[in-house]
């Protein structure tokens, strides 16, 4: 009974939330079929326990950066481990973290970001916007793919004549 409400509590939510949701805030995730006694191992960027798979695929749709999961086996307290990563391990440049790890289930997205044009240091994230992405610029870079410099303004002020003076700068 409890798996069957917290499974309409997650229907409902991800109807409302995509109903209300910003263009860029709004993310759709596609996942893909798990991988059996398969988890990928250093991109791990949150781990915590759940009741299914469900449930952790919930968790990964609301990290921004999480593309895969590893889902750990049942335990004593009927709880399975839910670790989010950053990477995928399905024959990517990941792949190589991808190892067997019994009683584990694997699952990815549909990465988009793997054919993304994002640049300059930025971080892509997938699921967002109509493109399936989005870039994440860092500081000093704008646009949408990142790709525009900032410019910034120092402003002089001289008090004697109350001009005021902009200096761009890089």
């Amino acid at each position: 009974m409890a798996g069957s409400l917290t499974r309409l509590f997650l229907q409902l939510f991800l109807y409302f939330a995509s109903s209300y949701c910003t263009e860029d805030n709004c993310r759709q995730l596609e996942f893909l079929p798990p991988m059996k006694d398969k988890a990928l191992r250093g991109h791990v960027i949150h781990t915590s326990d759940v009741s299914d798979l469900e449930m952790c695929q919930f968790k990964c749709y609301l990290a921004s950066s999480c593309i895969s999961l590893n889902l750990g086996p049942i335990r004593a307290n009927k709880k399975r481990s839910c670790e989010l990563c950053d990477a995928h391990g399905d024959g990517n440049k990941h792949s190589d973290a991808l190892t067997f790890r019994k009683g584990y289930l694997h699952q990815g997205t549909n990465n988009v970001c793997a054919h993304a044009r994002c640049y300059l240091n930025s971080t892509c994230q997938t699921g967002f916007t109509e493109k399936g992405y989005r870039c994440l610029c860092p500081a000093g870079f704008t646009g949408e793919w990142c790709n525009i410099r900032m410019y910034h303004r120092d402003i002089l002020f001289y008090p004697h004549s109350g001009l005021v003076a902009g200096i761009p700068w890089c």
